[in-house]
């Protein structure tokens, strides 16, 4: 994954601030840039960050499939529920973290299946993983690129509800006990 560099903010003789960001390059090879201006650094910043975050290159072999579920969520943020999308961004933080870096073009099944074992290993269960890897399945789909369905990947295994035993057994348990509970 390549690392973008933090958008700076200039004073500019005005007394505004100007941020500028670079998306790209023209047919010559020159720069293609965006600026930005506020009355604060901090709002030119954010104009930016905000210009970068939602004007990823889409080019799916170019992309991460941190960039690739940042911008799926990113696209869905103002139309989901707003207990999905803590959903989705705790998961896109915390789950699946080896994949994060690949180009989401270049996943294989081992991969995948690898950074399953390392969720499970680390204690998480079926549903924490699944949920992560369609999220990840989704984002890629946005992009064009299928992966893998679920049922060629192996899962930690389902909880499994213990069933209570009958209320007659219970009972006599309970009475059957010489101890008095107050």
């Amino acid at each position: 994954m390549k690392s973008q560099k933090p958008v700076k903010a200039q004073l500019l003789p005005s007394g505004s601030f100007r941020t500028q960001v670079v998306y790209g390059k023209d047919e010559n090879g020159k720069n293609l840039t965006k600026s930005f201006t506020a009355d604060t650094a901090w709002e030119a910043i954010k104009l930016a960050e905000d210009f970068k975050r939602l004007n990823v290159d889409i080019n799916p072999t170019k992309i991460t499939v941190r960039e690739a579920v940042t911008a799926y969520i990113d696209s869905k943020r103002s139309v989901i529920a707003a207990s999905t999308l803590y959903g989705y961004e705790v998961a896109a933080k915390n789950r699946l973290q080896s994949l994060q870096g690949y180009n989401i073009t270049d996943l294989k099944i081992i991969d995948i299946q690898r950074a399953i074992t390392m969720d499970a290993e680390r204690g998480l269960g079926y549903k924490s993983i699944k949920s992560a890897y369609d999220l990840i399945r989704s984002a890629a789909s946005v992009f064009e690129v299928e992966l893998p369905s679920a049922r060629k990947l192996r899962f930690p295994p389902k909880n499994v509800k213990q069933e209570l035993p009958a209320l007659d057994k219970v009972l006599k348990v309970i009475i059957g006990s010489s101890e008095v509970l107050y």
